[in-house]
């Protein structure tokens, strides 16, 4: 009889890296890389970080009564160890090793993995895709933005027997970075949502850049597996005959497997009819931001071919809440509403998130913008386009913070937008002159990169807004 893959073993993982195993073979109850939060069943894998590097580590975790240690070999911390009490896994890298562990670890579960990828939207549709498997199998997703080659290995480790579905993020900022992590997670249906202007400085600064990295997904996988596409977007679609799985589309297009129709905005939700193989049916989904109907779509492509009926993914899809920092709207006391997209920003979704306050059925209509990161050579182009991308809802307030104020508001003013109603400054003085010009009936976006910090707006103005007057 074979035994079960989990509880980890030391020497799984010794074929798993083509390591060395020093000292006796243990068995782990979990993986972990943070030595704050560990336990003395815990395997810690040492990861060389920019910040830190985890090696450094290795002796506050034996003492924390650690007994298995990954580590780079002869990396001089080793030398230090008893071998009686501790048994480490030398391997040449630590990160690579964790991919291969997570890789080999998952091969032995009988488990079925969605892979989600895309310039923008990718954890809103993970978050739609979970909800709709989950009610029908137990399913791992990814925590966070566990979407890297550390965060999705360490995802895949929290797989166990009982698991049927793993829902999992895949996020890259240069070449290479999906099809190793494809490679790792080894997908049975990957989505791809969209092609946009996100992490260009490490694709060459092209969308045919992004096109080739974010495809690895299909380029990689197997062809034995399902490729789920947007049809609405260009890129996408021109790539159709590359790909060697099956594919399922989806979008507003007649031609599309998965279709939206009569889609319409009430305030804070969508409501649209999905036409599909299996039939059509009503969906809503509480959302300001009408790219959450194709974000839908994927998740019911998804279902259907989970085996999933029609109607138990309409509940789902309508039982789904917004993401903090994610296009989340926040009703204030005051009857301001708050667009919170502080999570980060691309030309591509800060574009998306100007489409959904442009719909809003509000007063008026106030924009709060910090930097967009990771453009390169770009980046004041791409600011001035915003700019112009801005001025074409004409906001009642533009404000602007960080290095790209100026280029932002050259874009909005040549297309039209009073100078008067642009304001720049640090996050305090844009709060203090907020305040004192937003009122009941209006909607202010605050979006930025993460790097932007942008929930320094957010939080004061939220918590000025559900403040009783008197």
């Amino acid at each position: 009889m074979n035994r079960s893959p989990y509880p980890f073993l030391f020497s799984f993982f010794e074929k798993a890296t083509n390591g060395l195993l020093v000292g006796e073979d243990r068995s782990f109850t979990d993986i972990s890389i943070d030595s704050r939060n560990i336990s003395a069943s815990s395997l810690f894998v040492a990861i060389r970080g920019k910040k830190f590097d985890g090696h450094d580590f290795i002796p506050d975790v034996i003492k924390k009564g650690v007994m298995g240690i990954v580590a780079e070999k002869n990396h001089p911390v080793l030398s230090g160890i008893n071998y009686k009490d501790v048994s480490c896994l030398q391997v040449i890298n630590t990160q690579q090793a964790l991919g291969d562990m997570a890789k080999a670890y998952k091969a032995q579960l009988n488990v079925k993995t969605v892979a989600i990828t895309g310039s923008s939207g990718k954890t809103s549709t993970r978050k739609l895709i979970a909800n709709v498997l989950r009610k029908n199998f137990s399913i791992l997703t990814s925590e966070k933005n566990f979407n890297n080659e550390i965060g999705v290995p360490l995802t895949l480790l929290k797989l166990r027997p009982e698991h049927e579905w793993a829902v999992i993020e895949l996020g890259m900022s240069g070449f290479g970075e999906i099809a190793r992590l494809t490679d790792i997670c080894q997908p049975d249906i990957g989505v791809v949502s969209n092609i946009g202007m996100a992490h260009l400085s490490g694709v060459g600064g092209t969308l045919e850049g992004v096109l080739i990295a974010k495809t690895e997904l299909f380029t990689h996988m197997s062809t034995s597996g399902i490729a789920i596409i947007n049809m609405d977007d260009f890129f996408l679609r021109m790539f159709l005959p590359k790909i060697h799985q099956k594919v399922i589309t989806y979008g507003t297009m007649a031609k599309a497997d998965v279709q939206a129709t009569n889609v319409q905005t009430h305030f804070g939700k969508f409501t649209f009819k999905a036409k599909t193989k299996n039939g059509t049916i009503a969906i809503e989904i509480s959302t300001i931001n009408r790219f959450m109907v194709l974000n839908a779509l994927s998740a019911i492509a998804v279902g259907l071919e989970a085996g999933i009926t029609l109607e138990d993914i309409a509940t789902s899809l309508k039982e789904v809440t917004p993401i903090r920092g994610r296009m989340n709207p926040i009703m204030t006391q005051k009857q301001i509403l708050v667009i919170d997209d502080t999570y980060n920003a691309n030309p591509s979704s800060a574009s998306v998130a100007l489409d959904a306050i442009r719909e809003l059925p509000v007063s008026k209509k106030i924009v709060v913008l910090g930097d967009m990161g990771e453009l390169g050579e770009k980046s004041a182009e791409l600011h001035y386009q915003i700019g112009t991308k801005v001025a074409e809802i004409m906001p009642d307030r533009l404000y602007l913070i960080g290095s790209f104020v100026e280029n932002t508001a050259q874009g909005a003013k040549a297309a039209s937008m009073p100078e008067n109603a642009i304001f720049i400054g640090s996050h305090d003085a844009v709060v203090a002159d907020l305040v004192q010009f937003v009122s009941a009936g209006d909607a202010v976006l605050v979006k930025g990169s993460r790097i932007m910090e942008m929930e320094k707006v957010v939080e004061p103005l939220v918590v000025w807004a559900n403040k009783q007057s008197g």
